[in-house]
């Protein structure tokens, strides 16, 4: 069970310099095909800290093709705790109800701002309740989270709020989602995953994370549907994707929840972005125009490999 603690900085159990701590958040400006990623990172045992602030529109070939960009990795780690926290770049995080309201500022001095209030539009999601095969090997996985004190939640959120980009005013006013997490997190030997969702305003919406066993599959194996106030877990999932190269262009998901709802979202990218969160991952990332039953919405997905696997691949192609 999650309290007003968790939107604080957790001890690490012991001394491994990969705890890492992190908050999230995702914005979205349907009408410009506009999205922006407000990343903080933090690994306590070394001591550093990193921000990223990633705003884009439209269909980008590489960073230069974005709207903003800025990310820095070796911050010193803020003595500060996450409830009141600003970082060096410019980025800052207040906590104004634990588990309900935050704000996210930004000013990188460069004539962009941001100065966003999230409030969260249910309780978070948290992985232990949302994971669709609750069998052996997830209570064996559950036990080592638990046993480490590692977690990992999600929550919806409506962000409301300016971007100033460049000297011009854009208004913030959709939901959009939130994500933290805390524990073990090495830099290699990363699986390939698809983080997406979808809102419908305020009172309907989706989120799933999935495998990519192929480049036309993305299975869930863990997510929600929304709706009314509440987070119902998937109970069957399925996903398939059109790509251009990895760059997701149509994504489809078929997902039953706990109530024996089925629903069928289908997505269109109307922005992306391929990108390196972490840097021996690619991510390929964007907004997406989301229908189901006649419903319009708006969500971001993020489709990553291993830098590694890719080359693991090409080689193999390369040897035929």
């Amino acid at each position: 069970m999650l309290s007003a603690a968790d939107d604080l900085f957790h001890q690490p159990r012991f001394q491994d310099f990969t705890w890492t701590e992190t908050s999230w958040w995702s914005f979205y400006i349907p009408e410009e095909s506009r999205l922006g990623y407000l990343y903080f990172i933090f690994k306590p045992n070394l001591g550093v800290a990193q921000s990223q602030v990633a705003i884009w529109s439209g269909h980008c070939r590489d960073l230069t093709e974005t709207d903003y960009w800025d990310t820095q990795i070796h911050l010193p780690m803020p003595r500060a705790n996450l409830d009141n926290l600003p970082l060096a770049s410019g980025l800052s995080l207040r906590v104004l109800e634990p588990l309900k309201r935050y704000r996210v500022d930004y000013d990188g001095g460069r004539g962009t701002e941001l100065h966003l209030e999230f409030e969260a539009l249910t309780l978070p999601a948290e992985a232990s309740e949302t994971t669709l095969d609750k069998g052996e090997t997830f209570a064996k996985t559950f036990q080592a989270m638990v046993l480490i004190g590692a977690w990992h939640f999600d929550q919806p959120v409506m962000a409301k709020g300016e971007l100033i980009l460049n000297g011009e005013r854009h208004e913030v006013a959709y939901p959009a989602i939130r994500d933290r997490s805390w524990g073990p997190r090495p830099e290699t030997g990363l699986r390939a995953a698809a983080y997406d969702q979808g809102h419908f305003g305020s009172d309907f919406g989706f989120h799933v994370l999935g495998r990519l066993p192929s480049l036309q599959e993305c299975p869930p194996f863990e997510g929600y549907i929304l709706e009314a106030g509440q987070i119902h877990p998937l109970t069957a999932a399925k996903g398939q994707c059109d790509r251009e190269g990895r760059v997701p262009r149509r994504i489809v998901y078929e997902l039953t929840d706990s109530r024996g709802k089925t629903f069928v979202f289908r997505g269109e990218a109307m922005s992306s972005l391929p990108h390196t969160p972490i840097l021996n991952w690619i991510s390929y990332s964007g907004l997406a125009r989301w229908e189901c039953n006649g419903r319009i919405g708006w969500g971001d997905f993020t489709h990553t490999w291993p830098i590694a696997a890719i080359q693991e691949e090409r080689r193999a192609t390369l040897a035929r």
